[in-house]
């Protein structure tokens, strides 16, 4: 049988796909853009990324979803298309939405730049506090944008919270961690207070982490220039949204911490109050893999409790 894009009939197959291979991708890529009226020639995949993603012109993104990642892909859509009339942050912009063959597909507009994982050490130090600083700020405009009845793909913060509990025993990531914090996971999390019904409650970005973020060079500093990636937007509680840039960013800087927190506006607490909810947000975390961000900061994996990790990475 001819297919437009690759088959894939089980969850199974998906790391046996081509992904390296443009011409198996470019006949679905074809069609799809065709659909859509856009241009079918210029496509190049991109080299990182949990889906095929490719370029299209330098002016587009089409994005191909497995029918087992449909929800994050549900998410994303359904968050850019709110955001795109109700905010001026540089965000894709949604051009078109569909499905093919069995994968589910989202046409985006590209944004300039690279991600700020790959530039963070070409930076020098005034760079790295504009663009902190810039992130912080950026991700306190998202925050302000009302939410009212809006829910990505209709995900509740407290069954998401249950839900990140439930899985996580059965996490790979946790199954490499130390006994003595993998063991103390539940007691941990039950002595911090979290918000399983958010005071205010906020559209989070849901992995602001460094990949996801976009920077280039304007008026000779580097700026942000994109944030990307919604496929873990939900509405909760504003601190979760601090985890991915404070622990990625500069691992146990306690200076690109506070610059960003500050950026944000977050005051009226101490770090010694905030310090456990962080931990305990990425601990939940869905794209964190707490054994590689223990291995971020030298003798963690050895640490005797959540609250000493903790210490170390904001101190």
């Amino acid at each position: 049988m001819v297919t437009l894009l690759p088959l894939l009939a089980a969850r199974e197959d998906y790391e046996t796909l081509p992904f390296d291979d443009l011409q198996a991708w470019l006949p679905g890529l074809r069609a799809i853009l065709g659909r859509h009226g856009l241009p079918v020639e210029q496509i190049e995949a991109f080299a990182d990324g949990e889906n095929p993603v490719f370029d299209v012109q330098g002016r587009w993104v089409v994005k191909l979803v497995p029918f087992f990642a449909v929800a994050p892909a549900r998410a994303e859509m359904e968050t850019l298309g709110w955001l795109n009339s109700r905010t001026d942050l540089p965000l894709p912009k949604l051009v078109a939405t569909g499905e093919l063959e069995g994968w589910t597909y989202f046409v985006s507009t590209r944004l300039p730049g690279r991600p700020l994982s790959r530039c963070w050490s070409e930076l020098d130090p005034r760079d790295r506090e504009t663009v902190t600083v810039e992130l912080g700020t950026q991700l306190a405009t998202l925050h302000a944008i009302p939410v009212g009845e809006f829910r990505p793909a209709g995900v509740q913060w407290p069954d998401w919270h249950v839900r990140r509990r439930q899985v996580w025993g059965r996490r790979r990531d946790v199954a490499r961690l130390s006994p003595r914090l993998r063991d103390s996971f539940s007691a941990y999390l039950d002595s911090v207070p979290l918000d399983p019904v958010p005071r205010r409650p906020v559209l989070l970005h849901g992995d602001l982490a460094p990949e996801n973020v976009l920077v280039d060079v304007r008026g000779g500093t580097w700026r942000v220039s994109g944030l990307f990636d919604f496929g873990n937007a939900v509405v909760g509680e504003a601190s979760f949204d601090f985890t991915a840039p404070t622990v990625l960013l500069e691992p146990g800087d306690g200076a690109v911490v506070r610059r960003f927190l500050g950026a944000y506006g977050w005051g009226g607490e101490t770090m010694d109050t905030l310090r456990p909810r962080l931990m305990a947000y990425t601990l939940l975390h869905p794209m964190a893999d707490l054994y590689d961000c223990l291995a971020l900061l030298p003798g963690a994996h050895d640490a005797p409790s959540w609250e000493a990790v903790a210490e170390r990475f904001w101190p």
